[in-house]
């Protein structure tokens, strides 16, 4: 992810591009290479973390394996296009050119199509984001969820 955004940074340069990486578990900080543009949080509670997201353009999920991810369905609950691996129940959640855009795992050169292709189209950006809300709304709703989950994931942004 990081050898992805340094790339973008230094292609994209009339973009402000910042990288938040939040909760990365096994991430040494001497592996990357920090600057003013990358943040590495340890993992937040789930109120910061929506204020996290909501000032976000893009939510990417860049793992090697995975269930069905909480943080990509918050992600799309609060209307962000994400770009994800196509891995476990991410080919459930994501849509691909619907509700975000799936990648190969390990995939740098994906990484690096698909944020560009984000970045530079505010439209398409808009509409995987409003596609996403409206499929968590439509499909993890509150009468499909217990009413604490869907309360900590949904109603935060779909519904206010």
């Amino acid at each position: 992810m990081v050898t992805a955004f340094d790339y973008l940074k230094s292609e994209l340069t009339v973009y402000k591009l910042r990288l938040i990486l939040i909760g990365q578990k096994n991430m040494s900080l001497s592996s990357i290479r920090l600057c003013a543009n990358i943040s590495v949080l340890p993992p937040v509670a789930q109120n910061s973390l929506v204020e996290y997201l909501n000032l976000s353009d893009i939510f990417v999920l860049p793992s090697y394996s995975e269930g069905l991810s909480n943080s990509l369905m918050e992600a799309m609950a609060v209307g962000l296009p994400v770009v994800a691996t196509k891995v476990g129940d991410n080919t459930k959640l994501v849509k691909n050119g619907y509700t975000g855009l799936l990648i190969e795992p390990k995939s740098v050169e994906q990484i690096i199509v698909s944020l560009r292709k984000l970045i530079l189209n505010a439209d398409l950006r808009n509409d995987l984001g409003s596609n996403a809300l409206a499929m968590m709304r439509s499909e993890f709703g509150k009468n499909k969820l217990g009413p604490e989950l869907y309360t900590k994931i949904i109603e935060t942004k779909c519904y206010n």
